[in-house]
């Protein structure tokens, strides 16, 4: 070694890569591949790209929440939901996933499943620092618990939707929701309340 450097780097050889690390980092160039696929409209490919990544990386969440709007795109919405299942399986605050997850699920009629999937979206920490994700989950919460007929917690999820729209912060407005807007759906949602409670009593 040249200029007497470190005893242990001479000695030593580097130690090197596991498979599984090896795997993950193939798992990452992949990705950027993938993604400039992505970029580029190329959506087939892209796909096949971040399959490719997930074989190499099969715990990775993020490959698989590329994976998840792909999946959607193609119409192939059993491997969404099962990428939503895995996502959350492996990061359970993931409140963004929590949400598409039950949205797909509501799309093929499993309600009961649907509204566990916004139950553990509306108990995840920072969901509340996300205001339009915050509005739709307690919103889509809502409409499966009043057609669940379970009034008591629609109408708890849909005061919760009140709370939200009458603090509302920039992400709202941004979103393209004026005051009057916002205004309008308050009262839009009073009014829902109220027949909830009329469908409770006659219950």
């Amino acid at each position: 070694c040249a200029a007497q450097p470190p005893t242990d780097l001479c000695d030593k050889p580097l130690k090197p890569l596991s498979r599984q690390e090896l795997n993950r980092r193939e798992a990452l160039s992949l990705y950027g591949v993938a993604a400039q696929h992505e970029q580029r409209s190329r959506l087939p490919e892209a796909l096949r790209t971040y399959e490719k990544a997930l074989r190499l990386d099969g715990d990775s969440p993020a490959i698989l929440r590329a994976l998840v709007p792909l999946y959607l795109a193609l119409d192939r919405q059993e491997e969404a939901l099962n990428a939503c299942k895995r996502i959350v399986a492996l990061d359970p605050e993931d409140f963004e996933t929590w949400l598409t997850y039950g949205r797909q699920l509501k799309a093929v009629d499993r309600d009961g499943d649907a509204r566990t999937a916004f139950v553990r979206a509306s108990a995840c920490k920072e969901l509340p620092e996300h205001p339009e994700a915050h509005l739709n989950v307690f919103y889509e919460l809502g409409v499966l618990h009043q057609k669940a007929r379970a009034y008591r917690d629609a109408e708890d999820a849909f005061r919760q939707v009140i709370v939200i729209l009458e603090r509302p912060s920039a992400t709202l407005e941004q979103g393209g929701m004026s005051r009057e807007e916002l205004s309008t759906q308050v009262a839009d949602t009073y009014e829902r309340i109220g027949r909830i409670c009329i469908d409770a009593k006659e219950v």
